[in-house]
């Protein structure tokens, strides 16, 4: 019996996958939970439709995030922070600063969970950071930290 899946099933398969399964596996278990529903022509049509238009968007993720890393490839950015007497920074420099500095210099829109800090930034001068996708796509970018008047 053909059956699609409606949400992803431990040692079964992923959510939208076409599956031939017994008919007692389909009845008794998949069609009952309500994870899965019969093959139909229709159903698999809508949800091979579904698929493409899932793979249009995950390539132009893609394809967005390729442009973002080129542009930021070896930039440089200077933040502005409070420092105590002893020369360190009052709070350390968060993901989410770095990502709305990087929105103000260069119009990008980076998320805060794509930027990888390796060591805390508490300190002033330069330092190291990575912006790091999912799809291996990553560059180094250079933060230059200055004293706030």
């Amino acid at each position: 019996m053909k059956v699609i899946l409606k949400q992803d099933v431990k040692g079964v398969g992923a959510a939208g996958d076409v599956l031939d399964v017994s008919e007692g596996y389909a009845r008794n278990f998949l069609l009952k939970k309500d994870v899965a529903m019969i093959a139909t022509e229709f159903e698999v049509q809508k949800i091979s439709s579904k698929h493409k238009k899932r793979v249009k968007e995950k390539n132009k993720q893609v394809e967005k995030e390729s442009q973002i890393v080129n542009v930021l490839a070896n930039k440089k950015i200077t933040i502005s922070a409070k420092v105590n007497p002893s020369g360190t920074l009052y709070a350390a420099v968060s993901a989410k600063e770095l990502s709305e500095k990087i929105k103000k210099s260069f119009g990008l829109t980076v998320e805060p969970n794509n930027i990888v800090i390796h060591n805390p930034i508490k300190e002033l001068g330069k330092h190291s950071i990575e912006v790091k996708y999912k799809n291996n796509k990553q560059t180094k970018l250079f933060v230059t930290i200055e004293k706030k008047e």
